[in-house]
């Protein structure tokens, strides 16, 4: 295949970061976790890869690259949700502009579709969560339940139709961006945050 053929070619031209982009994207195709894993450097001992590393690779400095987060992840993240491959999925986005020190998260314009409570109850420590420029027409009702500490949301730029009352009640939240959607009604909320002090709903 045309990949295959690009991954040969990086290896013999010794492109570790070409390498390492096309190992993740074969590991999206057919949820390869323990690849992924095995790439970010974390210990995967006695667990088998389904996509097997060339005896030519050098693995300390893929791991090097991928670890040093030059290669983009948009890619990928699309590839395994084109080829439902939810656990390379959701580990790719969970490696992608997370900063669990500053309680932020950046899945800014990684044209997602689905926002998965997996996700969230991950990142349930977040603080600052920048969801703009994706494809999200509806968020799930019970995402409130995991954004107990967020204070700022930004979801400007999606194709959300309906806001989902849990937003407007989040206990700490400050800012919420909702502009540039496709909103037709507020609903009906018996007690708002009492923190919320800026709500954007521009362009809708």
């Amino acid at each position: 295949t045309n990949i295959d053929q690009a991954l040969q070619k990086s290896r013999d031209l010794q492109q570790h970061a070409v390498t390492a982009a096309l190992l993740i994207v074969k590991a999206a195709r057919v949820n390869d976790k323990i690849l992924v894993l095995k790439l970010y450097g974390e210990d995967v001992q006695g667990q088998e890869t389904k996509i097997p590393l060339s005896q030519h690779d050098n693995l300390d400095k893929l791991q090097n690259v991928v670890r040093s987060h030059t290669i983009r992840t948009v890619v990928p993240i699309e590839v395994a949700h084109r080829y439902n491959a939810p656990a390379v999925r959701e580990e790719l986005l969970l490696r992608t502009d997370v900063d669990k020190e500053n309680g932020v998260v950046v899945w800014f314009g990684l044209r997602l579709t689905v926002l998965e409570i997996s996700w969230l109850s991950k990142i349930y420590w977040v603080k600052n969560l920048r969801l703009a420029r994706n494809e999200f027409a509806s968020l799930p009702t019970e995402m409130g339940s995991y954004l107990k500490q967020c204070t700022k949301l930004d979801l400007q730029q999606n194709k959300i139709r309906e806001i989902p009352q849990c937003l407007l009640e989040l206990p700490s939240i400050s800012e919420l961006n909702l502009s540039h959607n496709a909103i037709i009604c507020i609903p009906d909320v018996p007690e708002w945050s009492a923190s919320l002090s800026v709500l954007d709903l521009s362009y809708n």
